[in-house]
């Protein structure tokens, strides 16, 4: 700031280099100050918004491939919670989730199954890892 006195001392709620998170969806945004006192203490005020957006996908790590055998008396395999090492989840600014998998029931043979993380911006990022359904029931 410039004044026609000469002296004005500058005062910010955020300093050059400050960590502001990422924005809230539908916040204006974080409120920067600047504040300019001149020798007499006349005052001027500068207020502006800077919002922060995650535009970075979540990183996702699937484990490997798993072979299952059919459930007792049934054509096929049900997937279910803790069946597998659970995919390794990360991400830039927060935590990310695994979102549901689709189809969770698989005839005998090899069926890629796609995992899929977002973040709290809702990013996205997936990865795949095979589940081979094997028929070890022997006929009645």
């Amino acid at each position: 700031a410039t004044d026609n006195r000469g002296v004005v001392s500058n005062y910010s709620n955020h300093q050059p280099g400050d960590r502001l998170d990422v924005t809230p969806p539908g916040s204006a945004g974080h409120l920067v100050r600047y504040t300019a006192v001149d020798a007499v203490g006349l005052m001027g005020v500068c207020d502006f918004y800077v919002r922060v957006v995650d535009n970075q996908r979540p990183t996702i790590v699937c484990p490997i491939d798993i072979e299952r055998a059919m459930d007792f008396d049934r054509a096929n395999y049900t997937l279910v919670a803790g069946d597998t090492v659970p995919a390794t989840l990360a991400d830039n600014a927060g935590a990310a989730t695994l979102l549901p998998v689709t189809q969770t029931v698989y005839p005998n043979g090899l069926h890629a199954i796609t995992l899929v993380a977002q973040d709290e911006a809702g990013n996205r990022a997936n990865c795949s890892f095979n589940i081979i359904v094997v028929d070890l029931q022997a006929p009645t």
